[in-house]
C-alpha cells in the first residue's frame, strides 16, 4: 500500500504556516509529568550496549544530538538520558520552544540549544551522531524531503529515530479530518476556530451516528482537564497529515538512502513471537525480513517507530566483540525512577520516586516504562484518553529465559549498589552460588537482559 495523505491544493509554504499556527495555538503535547530513569542522567554507555553498537558508532561525551520538531518535551526527555551530549532542539512553534526551555531550566538541564526553525530549511550536513525525529515528518508538505534532510544531517556512523503515523492506528483521526475538509474545504479557519468546529461537530452527534465509545469521556476531558485541548486538537484537526504502513515506510526510507537499523518495538514486528504453533513459526521465519515486519505489524498494530542508518553502513558490533567487551563494563544498580509532576506553566509541582520492579508469586515484575526516546522497548504509559495502567512485565513475557532465581537476581542488585566491573560481579556470583549449580553463562545472559530496556535494573557506567 502506498502512503496515504490528507491535503488539498495549497502551496507548501501555506501548509507550513498552518502547521506552525496549529502548534502555536495548541503546543503539543501537554506535559503533566516527566520521568527520569537514571539520577546521573548518563545513559550513553547503556544506549551503546542496548543497540550493540560498534566502537565508531557509539555515543560518547560531546556527541551531537538533534531533536527536530521537539514540541513541548521531547528534547528534555533526551537530555534526561544524555547529560554529557550536546543537544539541538528545533521547532516551528515559538510557544512549544518557550515552554520546553522553561521546563528544561526548572529541571536543571543546560545542554540543550533551542532554535525556532523549519526542518526543511536547515543546512545541517554530516553533523549529528543521533537524531530523534518523532511525530514530525508526517506533518510536512513533502515528507520525502524531510527524510532526505535526516539523511543529510546524520553522520555516516549515526542513528536516527523516526516515528510516523500508521494509517491503521489513525482511522478516527482520518475520518475527522475528512469531515473538516468538507466543512472548511479551503482551510480558511484559524486553528482555534477549526478546533471549535470539530468539537462542536462531535458534541452534536446523536444516537444515529457511529461514534467511538470513549467519545463522551473525551469531550468531558475537554471541559475538565487543563491542557487536554492541546492533546485532542492534534488528533482531530491537524491541517496536514500523511499516513504509512510498513511497505510505504520502507519505500520512502529507501528513496532517502536510509535503511532500517532496528524497530523501536522489535517484539511487535516479529510474528514468530506472537504464534504458539512451532510449524507456523518456522514458516514465518523463512519470510524476508520486510515481510516478517509487515506480518508482525498486522498482528499487533504498533506505532511505526524505527531506528535508521545510512544505507550500506554497518553499525552493529559482531558477537565476538560484544563478548570481549561485556565483562569489562562497569555497571550499577538503578532500581528507581524519578518522577516530576509538571504545572501548566512548566514549573515543577512535586516529585516522587517510583520503583522499577516488584515481586509477586516469587517472580520479578519489571515496570516497562513510559514512551521515551532512545530505547528498544517501552510499556503502556498512563494516557489521558485510555487511562491504561502501566505495564508490568515478566521476563517470559518477552520470551526471555528465567534462568536465575529471584533470590539470585536480588543478590546481584545488592552487589551492584556501588559500581562494579561485570567480571567481578560474575566471580562473586560464582563464589556464592556455584555450589548450588549456578551456570555463569546463565548469569551473563540474564545480566545482559537486565542492562537493557524494558528490564533495565543496571546501568552501564561511562569510563
Amino acid at each position: 500500500m502506498s502512503q496515504t495523505t490528507l491535503s488539498n491544493d495549497i502551496s507548501n509554504a501555506s501548509i507550513t504556516k498552518q502547521v506552525a499556527e496549529q502548534y502555536e495555538s495548541f503546543p503539543f503535547p501537554p506535559v503533566y509529568r516527566i520521568e527520569q530513569e537514571d539520577p546521573d542522567r548518563r545513559l550513553t554507555a547503556s544506549f551503546n550496549l542496548d543497540f550493540n553498537l560498534r566502537k565508531e558508532a557509539q555515543l560518547k561525551p560531546g556527541s551531537k544530538i538533534w531533536v527536530p520538531g521537539c514540541g513541548t518535551r521531547w528534547a528534555v526527555l533526551v537530555a534526561l538520558q544524555f547529560s554529557d551530549c550536546e543537544i539541538v532542539a528545533s521547532d516551528l512553534s515559538s510557544s512549544s520552544i518557550t515552554f520546553q526551555n522553561r521546563l528544561a531550566q526548572n529541571l536543571g538541564i543546560s545542554n540543550i540549544t533551542f532554535k525556532q526553525e523549519n526542518l526543511l530549511e536547515t543546512e545541517y550536513t554530516d553533523t549529528f551522531d543521533y537524531i530523534s525525529c518523532v511525530g514530525v515528518l508526517h506533518h510536512l508538505p513533502s515528507p520525502q524531503d524531510g527524510f532526505k534532510v535526516i539523511h543529510r544531517a546524520l553522520k555516516d556512523t549515526g542513528i536516527a529515530e523516526i516515528m510516523v503515523y500508521d494509517y491503521k492506528n489513525r482511522q478516527y483521526s482520518i475520518k475527522m479530518l475528512e469531515i473538516l475538509a468538507l466543512l472548511d474545504p479551503k482551510k480558511t479557519l484559524s486553528s482555534p476556530a477549526r478546533f471549535e468546529l470539530a468539537v462542536s461537530y462531535l458534541r452534536a452527534l446523536n444516537g444515529h451516528a457511529k461514534a467511538p465509545k470513549e467519545l463522551k469521556r473525551v469531550l468531558k476531558y475537554v471541559d475538565e482537564r487543563p491542557g487536554f485541548s492541546q492533546e485532542l486538537a492534534d488528533f482531530i484537526c491537524n491541517p496536514q497529515e500523511h499516513y504509512y504502513d510498513v511497505d510505504s515506510l520502507l519505500e520512502i526510507l529507501d528513496q532517502a538512502d536510509l535503511q532500517v537499523f532496528c524497530w523501536k518495538q522489535p517484539h511487535y514486528f516479529s510474528p514468530d513471537k506472537m504464534l504458539e504453533n512451532e510449524q507456523l513459526c518456522c514458516q514465518v521465519r523463512q519470510l524476508p525480513s520486510t515481510a516478517q515486519a509487515k506480518l508482525g505489524s498486522l498482528m499487533s498494530d504498533p506505532l511505526l517507530e524505527v531506528y535508521v542508518s545510512k544505507k550500506g553502513v554497518k553499525l552493529k558490533a559482531d558477537e565476538e566483540y560484544m563478548r570481549e567487551v561485556f565483562e569489562s563494563l562497569v555497571i550499577k544498580a538503578t532500581t528507581t525512577i524519578h518522577k516530576y509532576h509538571v504545572n501548566p506553566d512548566g514549573s515543577i509541582d512535586r516529585e516522587e520516586t517510583l520503583v522499577k520492579y516488584k515481586i509477586r508469586d516469587d517472580h520479578i515484575l519489571f515496570d516497562a516504562g513510559e514512551r521515551r526516546p532512545a530505547v528498544l522497548y517501552y510499556g503502556q504509559a498512563l494516557d489521558c484518553v485510555t487511562e491504561e495502567p502501566r505495564q508490568w512485565l515478566k521476563l517470559c513475557d518477552m520470551q526471555q529465559n528465567e534462568r536465575l532465581t529471584t533470590e539470585q537476581i536480588l543478590r546481584m542488585l545488592e552487589l551492584t549498589e556501588q559500581p562494579i566491573k561485570i567480571a567481578e560481579l560474575l566471580a562473586c556470583m560464582n563464589r556464592e552460588f556455584g555450589t548450588q549449580g549456578i551456570n555463569i553463562d546463565d548469569v551473563k545472559e540474564t545480566l545482559g537482559t537486565l542492562c537493557r530496556t524494558p528490564f533495565r535494573l543496571f546501568t552501564v557506567q561511562s569510563k
